[in-house]
């Protein structure tokens, strides 16, 4: 029906226009607008003015492959749930939060490479693994140099260096430790406008 009202409109301006004597032609009828096109227009301003939201990374850097695999899927599901009911909150602060897993596959050197790859993402703030004592030391110079915190699990008491600023260990459950890693986080928010990593290690060395 819009659409044929449009039609005839421009007809009536076309037949004034084309006319064979001189005629001084009077404004189109200005178009009568469906009470829709309000709603429609409001959408498209709206979708067009939406500003997606920041996003923020914990990763899970465990072994996956190899003969300790069991260490990481043992983890990966509470990791993942905890995570995913925070998500569905509607992530920390004004922040997405998302969550990413590495394998290292139990293995010193591999575990450092893995280190090289976690760190270089600026989005994560934050890492929870190696559950092994050797393959955490050897990544452990790769996150001190990028001052990137990391919750140790799975160590003995006294494997990691004492009274590292960067390294927290716990011992608790993975949904334990993941949620701990998202208090630190929001934590963090309630005095900086946006989440870094040293302010995430501090609030870890304060709680």
């Amino acid at each position: 029906m819009l659409m044929l009202k449009i039609c005839n409109q421009i007809q009536r301006c076309l037949i004034k226009l084309t006319a064979r004597r001189p005629v001084t032609p009077s404004p189109c009828p200005p178009l009568t607008l469906s009470p829709l096109w309000p709603s429609l227009l409001l959408v498209v301003t709206l979708t067009a003015c939406a500003v997606p939201r920041p996003t923020i990374k914990i990763a899970l850097v465990a072994p996956f492959e190899g003969r300790h695999r069991d260490l990481g899927y043992g983890v990966f599901p509470g990791f993942r749930e905890t995570l995913q009911k925070q998500i569905k909150a509607g992530g920390v602060g004004h922040y997405q939060i998302e969550f990413v897993a590495y394998n290292d596959s139990g293995d010193p050197a591999y575990a450092e490479r893995i280190a090289h790859n976690v760190v270089i993402d600026p989005q994560v703030v934050l890492v929870i693994g190696h559950l092994r004592a050797d393959s955490t030391l050897a990544a452990l110079p790769v996150y001190t140099e990028a001052n990137l915190p990391l919750l140790a699990m799975g160590l003995a008491p006294n494997t990691l260096p004492a009274s590292h600023p960067l390294v927290f260990a716990d011992n608790g459950t993975i949904e334990a430790v993941t949620q701990r890693a998202i208090n630190a986080i929001a934590q963090d928010l309630r005095t900086n406008p946006k989440p870094t990593r040293q302010g995430v290690a501090k609030t870890l060395a304060n709680n």
